[in-house]
């Protein structure tokens, strides 16, 4: 019996790494059999890179800080029912977790860079408290994606009523994956041993906390793609942009990538997104690379070396 256990795991881990090329491939089929991918560098020649441009990247980066700074701030409620960090220690958490993220499907490892700068015997607890911080980001990625396709999903798929049919699909996950959050019996499926961990889990108010929090930084990210999106010549509304951000951040956090398997996947799944919007493909390349130096490269050089001195410490 355990050896059939075991190689199901093993064919269901296969199937999950096999996914994101499963999902490339069938992105880059569709944008070259439909005629949606345009190469050009004009927007690079075309455009005035004097200071007054570069000075575009400067409220980006502020964001960056500002992204982190919810995300300090949802950590500090979370481990608040069991130990008392300050903002600054919160902060250097988070991005020691960015640094453990590096290798992890969907950044899943970043608790472990989180809860080591908390007390050892409070660890296991902080694991529980990374659970809920990184569901409650999902949860407004999940609800967010969902508006974005009402608006947008016919232009993925045509057939109104499969349409339909996925727009009921998505209603139905959030309200099960809210009652989840929400529910204080849903510690009942954790296994026995691991339910005293739960035993500091967030109130009602705290989980509302987060979820605020999370949405802020939601807004903050999909800000920053925006900005540049005009940092690279293109006009567009906001409102039409942020729709189809909505979509991206609900693709991509479905299909489960490592840190770095994020190159290419995500580049793709942004162009296939966009090309309604944005015929030129390296436009939107250069925002998601971009965004993704700013926002996780940076935090991660940054968190790594905090993190590196939490560890040296404890060993002197």
């Amino acid at each position: 019996m355990r050896s059939i256990i075991k190689f199901n795991n093993l064919r269901f881990n296969s199937a999950l790494k096999l996914l994101p090329i499963f999902v490339l491939g069938a992105i880059i089929f569709d944008l070259v059999n439909h005629g949606k991918i345009g190469l050009s560098f004009d927007f690079l020649k075309n455009n005035d890179w004097g200071l007054e441009k570069l000075l575009w990247l400067i409220p980006v980066s502020l964001l960056m800080l500002v992204n982190w700074s919810f995300e300090a701030v949802k950590w500090r409620v979370l481990v608040k029912p069991f130990y008392k960090i300050s903002f600054k220690k919160a902060f250097k958490s988070i991005w020691s977790g960015v640094s453990t993220a590096l290798s992890t499907p969907n950044r899943f490892g970043d608790f472990i860079g989180k809860i080591s700068h908390l007390p050892k015997n409070q660890r296991k607890k902080g694991m529980v408290s990374s659970f809920y911080g990184s569901y409650s980001q999902w949860l407004v990625t999940i609800v967010m994606g969902w508006v974005g396709w009402l608006f947008y999903g016919n232009q993925i798929i045509e057939n109104s009523l499969i349409k339909m049919g996925f727009s009921l699909f998505g209603a139905l996950l959030i309200l099960l994956s809210v009652l989840l959050f929400v529910s204080k019996r849903s510690v009942n499926v954790v296994p026995k041993k691991w339910r005293h961990y739960f035993s500091d889990a967030p109130d009602f108010s705290s989980k509302t906390k987060i979820v605020f929090f999370s949405f802020l930084r939601y807004l903050v990210f999909a800000t920053q793609f925006y900005m540049l999106i005009r940092f690279f010549g293109v006009e567009l509304a906001y409102t039409t942009v942020f729709l189809k951000i909505t979509l991206y951040y609900l693709i991509t956090s479905l299909v489960p990538m490592t840190f770095w398997g994020e190159i290419g996947v995500k580049e793709s799944v942004a162009v296939w997104v966009f090309s309604s919007l944005i015929y030129n493909s390296l436009i939107i390349i250069s925002v998601t690379i971009l965004l993704w130096l700013i926002n996780l490269i940076i935090p991660a050089i940054v968190g790594n070396y905090f993190l590196f001195r939490t560890v040296s410490q404890e060993k002197g």
